[in-house]
C-alpha cells in the first residue's frame, strides 16, 4: 500500500525506542518492579546480543535503576557497560517529577540526585525530558540551565494561544534563561505496539503523520516507540521496513532524542520564541484541578518539603559551622523518599487507594527522619553549651533554646513545651534577666515517657509538662538559649496557675494591625487599622458538588451550591498578654452524595473549626483549620472577599511569581473548539496567592502550607479568592464530565479513600498591605509563614544518651545576617562535594534588583563564588564584599568557602 504525499521535501520520522515508567499508578510500585525486572532483562539482552539495535531510552529517570538494582545487584556492570557505550540512555531526573505542585528545591534536588546517580555510569541524557507531567512551570528553562541542560521535551500544556502552532520553539523563563523545546503533540505513546499488519499500521499512523507534519517547524517528526510499562518491541526493524513501503515519501529511521535537538540548534535563530508556563488543556489534558485531589496528601507533601529545606538543612548548616557533622546521606534519603512521591501520578494523587497509602507512608517516613534529625541537631547544639549551676546544690539549670532559620532576626510570639519536675519556674535570658511568660496549659506526665531509666531505678515522681507563650528575639540564622530555674522543690503541692489567660465575652479580637469581628455565621469581618478599610465575610464556606474523578473537578449537572451564611457558629474568645484568639466552630448541613444533592436533601454534615489568632506586632492573621467530613462527591472552598475588581491574580511558582488572568474568554467557546478540558480559571500556587488594588496601592494575600489551588470568583459586586479546602471523589477515572468530555482519564477504578472522609487540618495566613505584592515583600512573608521558629528543651534526662563533643557551643549564635528585602532565601545547606556552604536566593519580583549585597557569614572565610544549581562554579571572580544583581524571577546560588 503506497500512500502519495507531498514530495517537495524529505520528511524524517525519528523512531525512538523507550519505556515510559509509571513507578506506581493504579498498580503498586512492587507490582511495577516485577515487570521492570522482566523488561530490563529483555532490553539488556537485546542490546548486548544485537549490535544493530542502537539504543534504548529509560524514561529519563534513575529511580528505575535504583528499583532494579535493589533486587538485581548483579546487573550493575551490564548496565554500566551499555550506558558507557551510549546505548542504554539514562537520566537526568531521579523521578518523572510534577512541575505545578512541588517546590523549587524539590525539582532542583530531583535533577541534582538524578545526575549524581548517573555519574558512576559516565553518561547522562542531557535533556529535560518530561513526557507526561501535567503542565509545564515557567521556571523550568531556568532550572534546566542550572544543570547545563539546554533542551526540553514534553507533551502537555501547549496551544497556539502561547504564540505558535509549531512543536519546536525556544522557551524562555522570565529571568531570560532559555531552552530549545520539542513538544510531543500527540504524546509519548503514538508509536506503541506498532502492528506488523499493513492495513492496521496505515490506519494507526496516517492521520498521526499528517498532524505531526503540520505542526513541525523543520520537517523532523518524532515517533516514540514505547508506552507505560511497555516491553521492548523486538520486531522494530521489520516494522520500519513496512513503514517505508507504506509511506515512501517519509524517511523512517531509529534516532536518539539528541539527534532532533542537534538539528534544531542549527535553526535556533529561526524558531519561535515563547515565555511563561504551559497550562492549557486545549489539545491534551493538563488536569489543572488535580491540585486539590487527596488534599491530605498535598498538605503532607508541603509540610515535609518545608521541613527539609526551610528547617533541617539550615539547622544542619548551623550545626556544621559549630563543628558537627553534616549528614548528607540521611538528608539525601529523605529527599529521595519524597521525590518518589513527586512523580506526576503520585503527587497528583490519580492512583489507587493502596498506592495512596504507600505514598502517605513514604511521606511519614521522610517526616520521621527529618524531625528526628532536627531534634538531634538541636540537642547536639544545646547539650554542648556551658552549664549554669542552679540553686539546688550539685544541679544545673535546664535550657530552652529557640532557633530561627531565616537570614534576618525575628522578634516573635512563640509557644513552647517545657518538661520539669517543678510546679513553678523562672526563665532567664543570656544576660541573666528574668523573662515574662504565660502558661497556656499544664499536665502531669509519667517519668517513663521522659526517660525509662528513671522508672527502672525506682523513681516514680511525675514530671509536669507546660505549654508556655512568650515574646522572643532570635538572631538571624541562629539561636538563643534561655535558662530555666525551678522555684519550688520536686514533689511540692503548689497549685498550677494558668497565668494571664482569660475568656472574652465579646466576639472581637485585635492587635496592632487588625480588628476582627466574628459574625454569627462564623465568618469574620477584618478591619485594617492603617486604612480603616473593612473586608467582610472572610472564612465563609462554599460547598458544591463534584461529579469528577481523581484527575479533574467537575460539577454535577444538578448543581446546588450551599454557603455557610445562615449557619450558627459557636465562638470562644481567649487572650494572653501577647495574643488574642477566636475559636470558631461551624456545623454545616450538606447533601450526603450526588443523589441527595439532586433531590436537594441536606442529610450529612461537615464540621469545620477555624482558630484565628492575632499576635502582638504581627501583620499576618494566623488561621488553623480543622474539619471533619462525612459527605461524598463534593468540593469545599473557603472564601476571602475583597472590595475591588482584579483582572489578574498573582501566585508564587518555583523561584518566582506568576500573574494569571482572573477570567478566561475561552470558557465561552471551548466546547465549539473541542477542547480536551474546559479552561476554568482555577490555578495552582505553592505558598501564596495575592490580588492588588493599584488605585488604592493595596494587596490582599493568602498564605498556605499545602492548599495549592484557588480561583478568583465574582462575589457580591466585587470578588473573592476561593481557596479549595478539599474535594471528595470516589473513582480514579470517569467519562463524559461536564468540564472534560469524552473518555475517562486513567481507568474506572473505585477509590473510596479519595472521598476524604474523616478528620483533617491545615494552616492559612492572611495579610492586608498598603503596597504592591512586590514592595510588600509577600514572597518573603510566605517563606516566613512556612519557616516556623523551633524550640528545644534541654533537661537532665533523655532516653537516648549522647556523649558530649570536644567543643563548646555558644548560648547565642548567628551564622549569617541580612536585612529583610525583596531577594528571598531558597535554601542554606552544605555543599554536596566540598566543605563550602551553599546559599540560594531568588528575586520573586517582576523588576530587576541591583546592588544586592551578599550576606555576611560570621565565620572565617576564604572565597565567595557564584555556582549553578549543580553547585559547579560558573564565575572565577571572588565575590567577597561584592554586590550582585538579579533579573526578574532569577535564582542565584553562591558557594561560601570557610576556614575550619
Amino acid at each position: 500500500m503506497n500512500i502519495n504525499t507531498e514530495a517537495n521535501r524529505e520528511i524524517n520520522v525519528h523512531i525512538t525506542p523507550h519505556m515510559h515508567w509509571d513507578r506506581e499508578w493504579y498498580f503498586t510500585a512492587e507490582h511495577s518492579r516485577i515487570l521492570l525486572v522482566n523488561n530490563m532483562e529483555e532490553i539488556l539482552t537485546r542490546l548486548e546480543s544485537d549490535p544493530d539495535y542502537p539504543f534504548y531510552v529509560l524514561d529519563g529517570q534513575t529511580a528505575i535503576l535504583e528499583d532494579y538494582f535493589a533486587v538485581k545487584p548483579d546487573a550493575v556492570e551490564r548496565v554500566k557497560k551499555l550506558v558507557e557505550e551510549k546505548r542504554l540512555i539514562i537520566g537526568p531526573w531521579y523521578t518523572q517529577t510534577d512541575l505545578m505542585m512541588v517546590g523549587a528545591e524539590s525539582i532542583t534536588r530531583n535533577l541534582l540526585y538524578g545526575m549524581k546517580d548517573c555519574k558512576p555510569f559516565k553518561e547522562v541524557m542531557n535533556i529535560g525530558y518530561l513526557p507526561d507531567s501535567f503542565g509545564m512551570s515557567a521556571a523550568l528553562p531556568q532550572i534546566l540551565n542550572g544543570f547545563g541542560i539546554e533542551d526540553a521535551m514534553f507533551w502537555r500544556g501547549c496551544s497556539e494561544r502561547h504564540g505558535t502552532h509549531h512543536t519546536e520553539f525556544v522557551w524562555k523563563s522570565i529571568d531570560g534563561s532559555e531552552v530549545i523545546a520539542q513538544v510531543l503533540p500527540l504524546g509519548y505513546a503514538i508509536g506503541k505496539y506498532l502492528p506488523d499488519d499493513k492495513d492496521a499500521l496505515f490506519k494507526r499512523l496516517n492521520n498521526y503523520l499528517e498532524v505531526l507534519k503540520k505542526a513541525s517547524f523543520g520537517g523532523d517528526l518524532l515517533l516514540p516507540n514505547g508506552h507505560d510499562q511497555m516491553p521492548i518491541q523486538q520486531n522494530i526493524f521489520d516494522i520500519i521496513e513496512l513503514l517505508k513501503e507504506i509511506f515512501p515519501n517519509y524517511n523512517f529511521l531509529l534516532s536518539r532524542y539528541e539527534t532532533i535537538f542537534e538539528k534544531l540548534k542549527v535553526k535556533k535563530d529561526q524558531l519561535p520564541r515563547l515565555i511563561g508556563e504551559f497550562n492549557d488543556g486545549k489539545y491534551m489534558r493538563v488536569h489543572r484541578t488535580i491540585s486539590s485531589t487527596r488534599m491530605d496528601i498535598k498538605i503532607q507533601n508541603a509540610v515535609i518539603e518545608n521541613k527539609i529545606s526551610n528547617q533541617l538543612e539550615p539547622l544542619a548548616t548551623i550545626a556544621y559551622s559549630l563543628g558537627c557533622e553534616y549528614h548528607h546521606g540521611l538528608i539525601e534519603k529523605m529527599w529521595k523518599e519524597i521525590m518518589k512521591n513527586h512523580a506526576h501520578d503520585s503527587i497528583s494523587c490519580c492512583c489507587s487507594d493502596p498506592v495512596h497509602q504507600e505514598i502517605k507512608s513514604r511521606f511519614w517516613l521522610a517526616d520521621d527522619m527529618a524531625e528526628n534529625l532536627i531534634q538531634f541537631y538541636m540537642r547536639k547544639i544545646v547539650d554542648n553549651m556551658e552549664k549554669i549551676p542552679s540553686s539546688e546544690s550539685g544541679t544545673f539549670r535546664d535550657r530552652l533554646a529557640f532557633f530561627n532559620f531565616l537570614p534576618y532576626p525575628r522578634n516573635s510570639i512563640v509557644n513552647a513545651i517545657i518538661r520539669i519536675r517543678a510546679s513553678d519556674f523562672n526563665l532567664y535570658d543570656v544576660a541573666g534577666n528574668k523573662i515574662e511568660y504565660s502558661i497556656l496549659s499544664a499536665k502531669e506526665i509519667d517519668p517513663g515517657l521522659v526517660d525509662r531509666q528513671i522508672v527502672h531505678y525506682g523513681n516514680y515522681d511525675p514530671f509536669m509538662e507546660y505549654e508556655i507563650q512568650l515574646p522572643i528575639e532570635i538572631p538571624a540564622m541562629g539561636y538563643v538559649a534561655l535558662s530555666i530555674e525551678k522555684k519550688s522543690a520536686s514533689g511540692s503541692n503548689d497549685a498550677i496557675s494558668i497565668l494571664d489567660r482569660k475568656e472574652n465575652s465579646s466576639n472581637k479580637i485585635e492587635n496592632d494591625f487588625y480588628i476582627i469581628e466574628i459574625q454569627a455565621n462564623g465568618s469574620i469581618n477584618i478591619t485594617d487599622k492603617k486604612t480603616n478599610r473593612t473586608f467582610d465575610n472572610a472564612l465563609l464556606i462554599e460547598e458544591g458538588s463534584d461529579d469528577g474523578d481523581e484527575y479533574d473537578y467537575s460539577p454535577s449537572r444538578d448543581e446546588w451550591l450551599l454557603y455557610s451564611t445562615e449557619n450558627k457558629a459557636k465562638v470562644e474568645i481567649t487572650s494572653s498578654p501577647w495574643q488574642e484568639k477566636a475559636k470558631i466552630q461551624i456545623e454545616m448541613s450538606v447533601p450526603k452524595d450526588l443523589d441527595a444533592r439532586k433531590d436537594k436533601l441536606k442529610n450529612s454534615l461537615i464540621e469545620i473549626t477555624f482558630t484565628v489568632a492575632l499576635n502582638r506586632g504581627d501583620s499576618q492573621i494566623h488561621i488553623d483549620a480543622y474539619w471533619k467530613n462525612d459527605a461524598e462527591d463534593h468540593r469545599v472552598r473557603v472564601l476571602f472577599p475583597y472590595q475591588w475588581i482584579s483582572e489578574s491574580v498573582i501566585a508564587d511558582t518555583q523561584f518566582g511569581t506568576i500573574s494569571r488572568p482572573v477570567k478566561d474568554d475561552a470558557m465561552t467557546y471551548w466546547e465549539q473548539e473541542d477542547w480536551k478540558e474546559a479552561p476554568i480559571p482555577v490555578w495552582q500556587m505553592l505558598n501564596f496567592v495575592a490580588v492588588e488594588n493599584e488605585v488604592k496601592n493595596m494587596s490582599f494575600a493568602l498564605f498556605t502550607e499545602g492548599l495549592r489551588e484557588f480561583e478568583v470568583i465574582d462575589w457580591q459586586g466585587n470578588q473573592a479568592i476561593a481557596l479549595t479546602l478539599f474535594r471528595s471523589v470516589g473513582v480514579l477515572g470517569k467519562e463524559n464530565l461536564l468540564l472534560r468530555p469524552g473518555r475517562p482519564s486513567g481507568i474506572k477504578l473505585p477509590t473510596p479513600d479519595s472521598q476524604m472522609l474523616g478528620h483533617f487540618s491545615t494552616r492559612i495566613g492572611l495579610g492586608i498591605y498598603q503596597d504592591s505584592v512586590e514592595n510588600a515583600e509577600i514572597m518573603r512573608q510566605a517563606k516566613e509563614f512556612n519557616t516556623p521558629i523551633r524550640f528545644y528543651n534541654k533537661i537532665p534526662y533523655d532516653a537516648m544518651k549522647l556523649n558530649l563533643e570536644s567543643f563548646i557551643t555558644p548560648v547565642t549564635y548567628s551564622l549569617v545576617n541580612t536585612k529583610p528585602g525583596k531577594i528571598t532565601l531558597s535554601v542554606l545547606k552544605k555543599a554536596e562535594n566540598s566543605d563550602a556552604i551553599i546559599s540560594r536566593w531568588f528575586n520573586p519580583s517582576s523588576t530587576n534588583q541591583n546592588n544586592i549585597a551578599l550576606p555576611k557569614f560570621n565565620l572565617p572565610y576564604r572565597k565567595y563564588f557564584e555556582v549553578n544549581l549543580a553547585e559547579e562554579q560558573i564565575k572565577q571572580d571572588n565575590l567577597l564584599d561584592s554586590e550582585v544583581y538579579f533579573n526578574p524571577n532569577q535564582v542565584k546560588t553562591f558557594s561560601f568557602k570557610i576556614d575550619k
